[in-house]
């Protein structure tokens, strides 16, 4: 899916663009960008918040206990993201690599530090309280 992105973004609109044919433009530059920003994030996010649900749920001995566990782990967990994104960013902003020109930063807030963020506050607790009444139920 990120290859079919890329090609849409490095090749597809350039080609297109050189021939003249620019009413697809903004179409085209939308739909790479949603492949290319909404699946990384929210597989990772989804991943991480599962592990540290079911850690987190299964050193509880209750679901309440669990899920405030849970929010506390997801908060310290969204401002290590918010670190390492903005490491990432000012890496990518000073090496030149050609990336950032095409990339809004909007698109880069919601996408990749809203969204995953929203993810981790939200699947953390309910996934720690769903595994504390697993783990005490056997």
């Amino acid at each position: 899916m990120i290859l079919i992105g890329v090609l849409i973004k490095a090749a597809i609109m350039p080609l297109l663009a050189g021939n003249g044919i620019t009413q697809f433009s903004g179409s085209l530059a939308t739909i790479s960008s949603a492949i290319l920003y909404i699946p990384g994030p929210i597989i990772i996010a989804l991943i991480v918040a599962a592990y540290i649900g079911e850690k987190v749920g299964a050193a509880s001995h209750k679901a309440s206990m669990a899920a405030r566990a849970g929010i506390v782990n997801a908060v310290y967990a969204s401002f290590i993201y918010l670190i390492i994104i903005a490491i990432l960013y000012l890496i990518i902003k000073y090496v030149d690599v050609g990336i950032l020109p095409s990339l809004r930063l909007s698109y880069f807030l919601i996408y990749a530090v809203v969204l995953p963020i929203i993810i981790l506050l939200v699947v953390v607790p309910a996934l720690a309280a769903l595994a504390a009444e697993r783990h005490n139920v056997s």
